[in-house]
């Protein structure tokens, strides 16, 4: 498999499982907030401060992404 068609699958890999995450917790809030024992105002706290922290390493994945090889970039935000 060539070196682009590779990066290609990783950043499609990373998109389809970006858009499940935005799609993911919506779905699933009032089983969570039951299993949690959460109020909305709590769950809502809980994707602010999830948010928080991916607007935190976008930066520092940008600055990676200039330094090291790309596809390896995605892939290791992508396993984590």
């Amino acid at each position: 498999m060539g070196e682009a068609r590779r990066t290609l699958l990783l950043v499609n890999l990373a998109s389809a499982m970006e858009r499940a995450d935005e799609a993911l917790p919506p779905a699933v809030y009032r089983e969570v907030g039951e299993a949690l024992r959460a109020t909305p105002a709590g769950l809502g706290t809980l994707t602010l401060c999830r948010s928080a922290v991916q607007a935190a390493c976008y930066p520092l994945a940008a600055y990676a992404a200039v330094r090291y090889d790309r596809a390896r970039v995605v892939a290791v935000g992508a396993f984590l």
